[in-house]
């Protein structure tokens, strides 16, 4: 933590932002002492992750988006990117549905 206070609070330290590599590795060693420490973390992030990422899944299964259920599945964000296709994606494609088909239902 001391190492980051001090790049920040040298702002024109070239070599400082030139270590970026230490600093990585620096705080990567932090965080694995920190989930070690903190289990809980983990099972809140599980908790916040799990419901979206398994609604995003369903909701691509149904919609047959083949390549978005590939990529939900293998890339981990937290959310952020299951949050974005529910809200951009399924809900432009309903949008999409609504205005082809009438706001009543499929015309006969």
């Amino acid at each position: 933590m001391r190492y980051w206070l001090w790049v920040f609070a040298q702002p024109w330290n070239i070599t400082a932002l030139l270590d970026w590599p230490e600093i990585i590795i620096y705080t990567l060693s932090h965080m694995e002492t920190f989930f070690g420490e903190n289990v809980w973390v983990i099972f809140l992030i599980m908790l916040w992750v799990l419901p979206w990422k398994g609604y995003a899944l369903w909701s691509a299964a149904k919609l047959s988006h083949k390549w978005w259920f590939i990529i939900l599945l293998v890339l981990n964000t937290l959310a952020i990117l299951d949050i974005i296709y529910i809200f951009f994606v399924v809900k432009r494609g309903k949008i999409l549905e609504e205005a082809l088909l009438g706001k009543g239902g499929p015309q006969e």
